[in-house]
């Protein structure tokens, strides 16, 4: 079994649409991942980083991160960047 994950909210390096692919841990991966195209683009990573995961058994979960690029203190509103998590199985 494997996970491919997929978002609208970012592209890869290259500017085509994101698609991961991991064996486990999909949250680890997106997170891992997020983090790397962030400093790809000279951008931090945010200190209020928040991932809500709502893991359950089905075939199709999403992974929620919300983050700001401001301190919290001046941030009202959090960006939300919602990923699609697929379980695929191999024969």
């Amino acid at each position: 079994m494997y996970y491919e994950i997929t978002t609208d909210g970012i592209s890869n390096e290259n500017n085509e649409p994101y698609f991961l692919k991991c064996k486990k841990s999909p949250l680890e991966a997106i997170i891992k991942d997020f983090k790397r195209l962030l400093l790809l683009r000279g951008l931090e990573i945010p200190t209020d980083l928040i991932a809500e995961n709502n893991d359950t058994e089905s075939k199709e979960t999403e992974i929620v991160l919300k983050y700001s690029f401001l301190d919290s203190e001046d941030a009202k509103e959090k960006v939300k960047l919602t990923f699609k998590v697929s379980k695929k199985y191999e024969f």
